[in-house]
């Protein structure tokens, strides 16, 4: 896709084709003081490329007194003559941009290039040819400023121009004006390797092995460090401190040895960082007997199994490594941690040491690793290569804003669950499994790809008036047929790319071969060798220089994203009516946590009426609209920070939120609140997507992204217990559209807020002593409905049996009312004195137990058949039972004591059909 034009014909028919004039304009203007505040070295002598420069009008203004070199690449002869003329000051080389590798120009001597309207008179292949030029030319610390008119048709859009630079280069910032211009600052983006050589020795011994300390660890340091100063190489060594300390208790000789080899490591150039197998650490139990050998505790393999204060040992750990390399380097810092044998989760209690002794990276994740023997799992891992902000409860996962503390370096993976490696027989395929992910195209066709957007689009938009006329339609159409419809861009990080390789001293390395592909990867122009500590410093520097949306600013961000969706008329029902379906019957204050536009607030009032519910949310037009439709005496909503709220704690018995946790800055913060705001015997209702499902496809309005062991623990830490996670399939359940980053799954909690855990017995135990607090013996009830009752106000037995029937069985419970007929009772009607009771059953442990919810009885596990059978057990469950006003007034003693079971003679239990039709009434 290209435009054409003869630009001789062009400059012969007017001096100024473009009205560029002296490039005074606003648009010129802007160019000009962006990209000079884009350059790094201000004040020093600049070498400046501009490419397509026509006469050099902007060129120009780069001049300042002739401090700066200008050069100036133009295709029209013409266009050079009057540029000469013009500015003497510029060199002009009448050349096309196709050909800029073949000016007098040194690789890597530009301190910035201009390429303004250019990119779109050239061929597919020529524009990927012109950008691989520029990066050539560019100094390291150099500035490209790439600009062009992107109205689409003939010409890029916005978005390929981006995709085009993004192959090669950072994209510092970016700008589309008013007048369609596309514009980008960009830096070079660099590959950087990082060697890590884990320092140590066998743990545990395998099959045909011994250790020998020299043989596993002295003399294969030495020849790796020959092997890579000679193609340029450096390395960091995971130094295993375990094995250090365990030494100098035992062989305090060797242990000196170790010492003098790291300094020798830090002399020549190289890294050391920190590496922990704690079971080889003497306070964990390692021995060496001559006869048996060496053990271990394996109950003490990971960090998290060490029995003292884990961020004291970390301590120790690094201010040992310093001290020993103090002599050779005062500046020597240790920075970068990795757990043995990858050891790392659970990953908590070891994120908050690392904290605390100023670690600011873990290397021990690497994408799709997994073993069950060792206990990590890596299946859900972040990013392939690219460092990230590690989750402080799983270092494999994304960390929200709010807790982004330690760095996570994983081990390259160029196949899931396969290490970048230079160990054995994996040293022949370095390079080349690096060069199958980094390579570049040759091409692209622009045609072609927006042909194929197009009829994506129009698959799209058809699945999606199918889906909405047909939803079961999910169940006919397979996910991965859908999936690519709703593709998403990769994350651009704005930092350059690395890739970390992991290799051990104590496995059969071929020098030969590991410093054959080193070269390889070393004549790349891209790739450059760079020490782990000094890559965690340019991260972490990077990550703060690239500023994140502070809370406040990150709630806004949040409003604009989803203001359309809150604001339009289009709700997910079925999954918002499922969840509404967990909220407990006996609550009567209930929070709406994120309630948008106050649609569900207004349900869930009328789901309970009895119930008042509060909505809160931080968009301001969002509650303007939810106060404008459903204000009412029952309902009321506040404009809120989630963190904050105004509530004194202890002020509701349920908070509910749909979909509204995963755009929380800090989830700890929110989850804490929330957990502040219930009372005692309070439940957490939400549902969370699992966007830690599919890490490859990103929702960028999701600030936390999880997964159902992540959420478990985030709940425990904040104080709940009675934890259900349910994982549902929204895209088969409720024929929802596909939402890949979560692979389809809802995760839906209810969380309860107790002083002690309470089991399903527990739980109905509350709803019974709910359903006697809630309903009055004064007079009968009018309707079989147990809503209707509840509303009332007032039943006699069978009523507070149906409504506590009722909401079991909304929780899931099994349930069947059950009575019993009595004669003579003394208040009897009729000549026999008949009168009756209706209880209920509810399976339990194995078996029916009977629930008396008119009296507020448990009878201890026992079945009103047993009961029957034998009346004493009845009188020994009352015996010390300290009846309270309402059970004296109304003598409940002659309904739930050994008395009545004497004198029933009939029973009856609930039937099947009164089953089927109360079926048929829901319906």
């Amino acid at each position: 896709m290209r435009v054409k034009r003869n630009f001789e014909k062009l400059y012969e028919r007017t001096e100024d084709p473009w009205n560029i004039g002296d490039a005074v304009s606003e648009r010129y203007k802007f160019y000009y003081l962006k990209t000079m505040e884009m350059i790094p070295k201000k004040g020093d002598k600049l070498e400046i490329l501009d490419i397509g420069s026509g006469f050099g009008a902007f060129l120009s203004h780069f001049h300042e007194d002739g401090k700066n070199e200008l050069y100036a690449v133009e295709l029209s002869s013409k266009a050079v003559e009057k540029g000469r003329g013009k500015y003497p000051y510029i060199c002009f080389f009448n050349s096309s941009a196709q050909d800029i590798k073949k000016l007098p120009l040194r690789e890597e001597s530009l301190d910035l290039i201009i390429c303004s309207d250019v990119v779109c008179y050239l061929g597919d292949r020529d524009k990927v040819k012109l950008i691989d030029d520029m990066y050539a030319l560019l100094k390291p610390e150099g500035t490209a400023f790439v600009a062009g008119w992107s109205p689409g048709g003939r010409y890029l859009t916005p978005e390929e121009l981006r995709k085009l630079v993004a192959f090669k280069f950072i994209i510092v910032d970016e700008a589309l004006l008013e007048s369609g211009h596309a514009c980008f600052w960009l830096r070079k983006r660099y590959k950087k390797v990082i060697i890590t050589i884990d320092y140590e020795t066998w743990h545990p011994i395998p099959a045909g092995k011994r250790i020998d300390w020299e043989k596993d660890i002295f003399q294969p340091t030495a020849q790796l460090m020959n092997m890579a100063e000679s193609c340029g190489a450096v390395l960091t060594f995971m130094v295993e401190m375990g094995e250090y300390y365990w030494l100098k208790e035992h062989y305090a000789a060797m242990a000196e040895e170790m010492e003098e080899q790291w300094r020798s490591i830090v002399r020549r150039g190289h890294d050391i960082q920190l590496h922990l197998h704690p079971g080889w650490l003497p306070e964990s139990g390692a021995r060496h007997d001559p006869v048996r050998g060496y053990s271990w505790d394996r109950s003490k393999n990971k960090a998290d199994d060490y029995p003292g204060d884990l961020a004291s040992l970390i301590a120790r750990c690094k201010d040992d490594l310093e001290r020993v390399l103090l002599p050779v380097q005062s500046a020597c810092r240790v920075n970068a941690f990795r757990a043995g044998a990858y050891q790392v989760q659970p990953f908590r209690r070891l994120a908050q040491a690392l904290k605390k002794c100023g670690i600011k990276a873990d290397t021990s994740v690497f994408q799709g690793g997994c073993s069950k023997e060792r206990g990590y799992d890596f299946r859900l891992a972040y990013s392939s290569h690219q460092p990230y902000w590690a989750n402080p409860y799983d270092p494999q996962l994304l960390a929200d804003p709010g807790r982004r503390f330690i760095l996570e370096f994983p081990v390259f993976a160029p196949f899931r669950g396969k290490r970048w490696c230079l160990d054995g027989s994996k040293s022949r395929y370095i390079e080349r499994n690096f060069a199958r992910v980094t390579a570049c195209p040759s091409a692209i066709n622009f045609r072609f790809r927006r042909i194929g957007r197009f009829f994506l689009n129009a698959a799209r938009f058809a699945y999606q008036w199918l889906n909405r006329a047909v939803p079961r339609l999910n169940c006919l159409i397979p996910r991965k047929v859908v999936y690519p419809l709703f593709s998403s861009d990769p994350v651009d990080y704005k930092i350059d790319d690395y890739y970390l390789m992991i290799g051990h001293t104590k496995a059969d390395l071929d020098y030969k071969v590991i410093e054959e592909n080193l070269c390889r990867l070393a004549r790349k122009k891209e790739v450059r060798f760079i020490s782990l500590g000094r890559a965690v410093e340019e991260v972490w520097e990077k990550f703060s220089f690239c500023r994140q949306r502070l809370p406040r600013e990150e709630m806004n961000y949040q409003v604009r994203r989803e203001y359309k969706t809150v604001l339009g008329e289009r709700r997910n029902r079925r999954q918002s009516f499922y969840l509404q379906r967990k909220v407990p019957f006996d609550r009567k204050r209930i929070l709406d946590f994120g309630c948008g536009a106050g649609h569900w607030s207004y349900r869930l009032s009328r789901l309970l009426p009895w119930a008042r519910v509060a909505g809160v949310d931080c968009g301001a037009d969002f509650i303007a609209k939810a106060r404008n439709l459903y204000q009412s005496e029952r309902v009321n909503f506040i404009l809120a920070d989630f963190t904050s709220l105004d509530f004194p704690g202890g002020s509701f018995d349920c908070v509910y939120a749909d979909n509204s946790l995963e755009h929380a800055y800090d989830a700890d913060k929110a989850l804490c609140e929330i957990y502040r705001l219930l009372c005692d015997g309070g439940v957490l209702v939400a549902a969370v997507p699992a966007d830690a499902r599919n890490p490859g496809w990103i929702c960028d309005n999701h600030t936390w992204k999880t997964d159902k062991q992540e959420i478990l623990l985030r709940l425990q830490n904040a104080g709940f217990n009675n934890i259900e996670i349910e994982e549902v399939d929204t895209y088969k359940k409720f024929f929802m559209p596909p939402y890949p980053p979560s692979k389809d799954v809802m995760l839906c909690i209810k969380a309860w807020k107790r002083k002690d855990e309470t089991g399903p017995l527990g739980r109905v135990k509350e709803i019974m002593s709910w359903v006697y607090d809630n309903l009055s013996p004064e007079r009968p009830h009018l309707s079989g409905d147990p809503e209707q009752v509840l509303l009332g106000g007032y039943a006699w037995c069978d009523g507070y049996s149906r409504v506590m029937q009722h909401i079991c069985r909304r929780e899931g419970f099994k349930t069947r009312r059950a009575g019993f007929f009595m004669k003579p009772h003394p208040r009897g009607r009729g000549k026999e004195k008949i009168d009756s009771h209706t209880l209920l059953e509810v399976w339990l442990e194995g078996k029916w137990q009977l629930f008396d919810p008119t009296a507020n009885v448990y009878f201890g596990g026992l079945s009103l058949k047993e009961l029957i059978n034998n009346p004493t057990l009845a009188d020994d469950l009352f015996a010390g039972h300290k009846p309270d006003p309402r059970w004296l007034e109304r003598r409940y003693d002659l309904y739930c004591t050994g008395f009545a079971f004497k004198i029933a003679y009939k029973v009856w239990y609930e039937k099947g059909y009164r089953k089927i039709l109360g079926f048929i009434r829901k319906l």
